[in-house]
């Protein structure tokens, strides 16, 4: 064992005590997953320890009662932040407490959390009997509420969102009892709500829905907004569309996900023997991790291994070797998009250039910039790019923007200048707002001008038809010796004008004058 025997001798199995979850629930099968596919990774085994979930296994991190374990982000970020408190407030007088899961600043700061990766993303499930429909929070508590068993991820996070609702859980009439107990009392009409943290499409929630006894409810926007705001461990997140059956448009919530945290006490950070057995343990599990994601095997499991943008924010650290892994995809992902983008610009050097040859019509340059099919393409990748950024940056913290679809019509807004000044947040997505308007209404405009050139294409091929020509409007037969004075030499030139008279130009003619005017 990492902590009770100390550091394993080389050539001894390295044992990682992994903290799961109650028996047959998710993070248990995800954990014992877990260690079957470990097998055969070097020295590393790993062996599963069934808890209470996800707050049990944070406090024997830190006790050193587990190596490592499946914990809710959020509930792993409390305790991450709690030791940091402990560490910034010294030996302050001033009470503690209001932590996730009980916890005391003291006790978070005995070991040392890093993320390994996130697994699995948990949304929030707002089931309201039928026909309720809730626009607000503020009559929740009118009857009993349930919200999982106290201890677990799910009862925590219940906690906080009903806090960015104003309400604190010892105000509200509790629902003590199992999940089946409170289906059975909704059922009985003695129930109105409950509070489920468990992932998209659950059986148990389909059955739900299905029997007709409860409907999903969306989270009310000022509480997403507020719940943000307040503790950036979650992101918003839609259940979308045909997750479940009935579910004719997507529902705004917020999603939290299940991480693999390592603890190291604070007595061995600088045991170097320890570290490195830790590394090997973390990179075996890394491999197990992987191996879950890809295998069919284990597709049941839906393992997605994540190193970042799992929440809002992200306060705990990446595990070093769990940074070297991330670095190297990166740093793939960055060659990968540079070989297309050169690729690209290389066929398309090719193409011009094969058209230039050739002599094609509307190849040069000149003609590109009167085709209105060029601004209005531009216009459309602008609005493209731009949609797909601002999404990436605000998708997770703000309500309006969920989906793709949200981001695109803002997008078009902004492109427009129709937008409004409180749809964006973040200073990144604000700044690609702006350059979105300069540019749509800059290629807008190029747009409408190149219409109005194709257009005015008679007025145009006339006026460079009688360039450097005189015309005169309105011709009459009195006018004929002024046009042979043009036309003739003059004492102090030695041009002539060349009469032309178009078969076009009604009652005007011209002439161009040739040589040279002194």
């Amino acid at each position: 064992m990492f902590l009770q025997t100390g550091v394993a001798r080389a050539g001894e199995a390295i044992a990682v005590r992994f903290g799961s979850g109650a028996k047959k629930g998710g993070f248990d099968v995800t954990a014992h997953a877990l260690a079957e596919a470990v097998q055969g990774e070097g020295r590393v085994t790993i062996a599963p320890e069934a808890t209470r979930g996800s707050c049990e296994n944070v406090h024997k991190l830190l006790s050193g009662e587990l190596d490592a374990a499946l914990v809710q982000y959020d509930v792993a970020a409390e305790a991450f932040k709690a030791g940091l408190a402990d560490a910034d407030a010294g030996g302050s007088a001033i009470p503690k407490g209001g932590w996730m899961c009980k916890l005391s600043p003291e006790e978070a700061d005995k070991a040392e959390l890093r993320v390994i990766a996130a697994v699995s993303d948990a949304a929030v499930h707002v089931l309201v009997r039928r026909p309720v429909r809730l626009d607000d929070f503020a009559e929740i508590g009118r009857e009993p509420l349930f919200m999982g068993k106290d201890g677990s991820g799910s009862y925590e996070t219940a906690k906080v969102i009903l806090g960015a609702a104003g309400h604190t859980a010892e105000q509200l009439p509790l629902f003590a009892g199992t999940a089946d107990e409170a289906l059975a009392a909704m059922s009985r009409r003695e129930l109105l709500t409950m509070l489920r943290t468990t992932e998209p499409g659950h059986s148990e929630i389909r059955d739900v829905l299905a029997s007709g006894l409860a409907t999903l409810n969306p989270l009310p926007e000022a509480v997403l907004n507020r719940l943000i705001d307040g503790y950036p461990y979650y992101r918003i997140c839609p259940i979308e569309t045909g997750t479940y059956p009935g579910l004719e448009y997507s529902m705004p919530t917020v999603c939290v996900s299940s991480v693999v945290v390592v603890a190291t006490p604070r007595e061995r950070v600088e045991d170097e023997a320890f570290l490195a057995d830790r590394r090997l343990a973390v990179e075996a599990m890394i491999h197990g991790l992987k191996k879950l994601a890809r295998d069919p095997k284990y597709a049941s499991l839906k393992v997605r291994v994540e190193w970042r943008g799992f929440a809002e924010r992200e306060p705990i650290p990446l595990h070093p070797v769990a940074e070297l892994h991330e670095t190297s995809e990166r740093r793939q992902a960055w060659l990968q998009g540079g070989a297309f983008a050169a690729a690209l610009g290389v066929v398309l050097y090719l193409v011009r250039r094969a058209l230039r040859r050739r002599r094609v019509p509307g190849a040069g340059i000149e003609s590109q910039l009167s085709n209105p099919l060029v601004p209005f393409a531009a216009f459309a990748c602008v609005v493209t790019l731009s949609t797909f950024i601002v999404w990436s940056l605000e998708h997770d913290s703000n309500a309006r923007l969920r989906t793709l679809n949200d981001s695109f019509w803002e997008m078009n807004t902004f492109a427009t200048g129709n937008f409004t000044t409180e749809t964006l947040k973040t200073p990144t997505a604000r700044l690609v707002g702006a350059a979105a308007t300069i540019l749509g209404l800059g290629l807008l405009a190029w747009f409408t001008a190149t219409l109005t050139n194709i257009f005015a294409q008679e007025q145009t091929r006339l006026w460079r038809r009688l360039n450097r020509h005189l015309v005169v409007l309105n011709f009459r037969e009195d006018m004929l010796p002024l046009i042979r004075l043009l036309r003739s030499r003059g004492r102090r030139g030695t041009g002539r004008c060349t009469w032309w008279c178009p078969t076009r130009c009604r009652g005007g003619c011209g002439c161009s004058w040739r040589g040279s005017r002194r």
